[in-house]
């Protein structure tokens, strides 16, 4: 018996429309007064956060509601530090003369299930001097990324199999099977090939429009088939066996 085999690699890239937008904002304040300057980011961080827990309607038990426009806020980095201005900018040149400058930080994000509030949002928070929008990133629920992911590996898995099927063809074999599979790490989109839509484009430089979340698999399938004797190849397919695609 003869053993024939190939090691294909199949590919598969899906896309879908974001269901969430998770925010991340930071608030900072400056001063000679470490107590002033604490004050203002916390006073900026209620008041937010006020408006955010508006919007993130709960059940009795603390469980976020299903039609929650806002289903998570959480601080991501809270930070007070103490600086001195350079003496270059004391007339004195004393150090002892410098003041004494007081940063604080408070970093928060928040993951919102309706744009439209989250639109909204945004407009209040550039009512707020020391508040700014750093980022957005746009996701998916839990069990849409599940179902996408095995979409997806299902969808790389029948691509090595077609190409399969067609190698086979061409040397005159009926079937062969996948013996082994392994996940691989895809090739990286390219983004020229993702069509580009309209931007909502805040004063932020952050681009508020929706963009697709985009999922790409590889795996790399070893078949094989077992063959009776004098199974005989033309030489100018020999090239298949082992390709890499």
């Amino acid at each position: 018996m003869t053993r024939f085999t190939m090691t294909l690699r199949g590919h598969y890239t899906a896309r879908h429309f974001p269901e969430r937008a998770r925010i991340h904002l930071i608030i900072e304040s400056s001063g000679e007064s470490a107590e002033t300057v604490s004050q203002e980011v916390t006073s900026t961080y209620d008041s937010l956060r006020e408006i955010l827990e508006a919007l993130c309607l709960r059940e009795e038990n603390g469980t976020v509601k299903p039609e929650a426009a806002v289903s998570n806020i959480s601080v991501s980095h809270t930070h007070l530090a103490l600086a001195s201005k350079d003496r270059n900018e004391n007339e004195t040149g004393d150090v002892s003369d410098n003041p004494r400058i007081h940063y604080a930080t408070i970093a928060f994000y928040a993951i919102f299930c309706d744009f439209d509030e989250m639109y909204e949002f945004v407009q209040k928070l550039d009512g707020y001097h020391n508040a700014r929008l750093n980022d957005v990133s746009w996701r998916l629920t839990d069990s849409t990324n599940y179902g996408v992911g095995a979409q997806l590996r299902k969808g790389a898995f029948r691509d090595a199999v077609r190409k399969a099927k067609a190698y086979s063809a061409v040397i005159g074999l009926d079937k062969v099977k996948a013996v082994n599979l392994k996940e691989i790490e895809p090739q990286p989109l390219n983004p020229s090939a993702s069509p580009q839509g309209p931007t909502y484009r805040h004063s932020s430089g952050v681009d508020l429009m929706p963009r697709d979340v985009v999922f790409n698999c590889a795996v790399e399938v070893y078949f094989e088939k077992l063959c009776g004797f004098g199974l005989s190849m033309p030489p100018a397919h020999n090239s298949l066996i082992g390709s890499y695609y």
